[in-house]
């Protein structure tokens, strides 16, 4: 984008003050560029969808730790807003049994190469499960992607995804009315 260029020197010029810790920790600054505040319009439109068609279902994001518990929480944090990939899961009940549905929300390119790194961070992460269904949402378009479908699930597959599902997430071009009219009284 044109813009990047001037936004990046202008950045430079930026001092932030020291974190806590007495200044060990650096404060950090978390820019959205207008792209990634619309992938996240879509990530949410996608939420609301998986909702509709789930009504008695309870969506979490999921934060995995390779340190301590992971955890489920229904805010997204910073950190994931400028990921190339979100982890989220469903929860539903399903003739009288719970059933659980790692999700992930991925913004990466449509390239086996890509799948396979994704599938290597899951694994990283403990966030694929035997016992779970996989649903996997791209926001990317890629029309050769058809072709290497059957090779993503299966790639997911192989490593104990219970079952693979994948959808594709809305692309927006402008922000979405739900945004617009928020603070429009509408």
């Amino acid at each position: 984008n044109s813009y990047q260029p001037k936004f990046i020197e202008i950045m430079k010029g930026v001092n932030l003050p020291k974190g806590r810790s007495g200044g060990l920790t650096p404060m950090r600054l978390f820019v959205l560029e207008n792209e990634r505040i619309l992938r996240l319009c879509s990530l949410f439109d996608k939420i609301e969808e998986i909702k509709k068609d789930k009504p008695n279902a309870e969506f979490y994001f999921y934060y995995p730790s390779q340190l301590y518990a992971a955890q489920e929480k229904i805010e997204l944090n910073l950190e994931y807003m400028i990921s190339e990939f979100i982890l989220g899961r469903i929860r539903n009940v399903e003739e009288n049994k719970v059933v659980i549905i790692d999700v992930v929300f991925y913004f990466g390119t449509l390239h086996i190469n890509s799948y396979q790194r994704l599938r290597h961070a899951l694994n990283t992460l403990n966030a694929i499960n035997n016992q779970n269904k996989l649903l996997i949402c791209n926001y990317n378009r890629n029309d050769e992607f058809r072709k290497i479908l059957p090779d993503v699930k299966n790639l997911f597959t192989k490593e104990g995804a219970k079952e693979v599902t994948i959808h594709e997430m809305t692309i927006h071009h402008d922000l979405p009315s739900w945004i617009k009219h928020e603070n429009n009284g509408y």
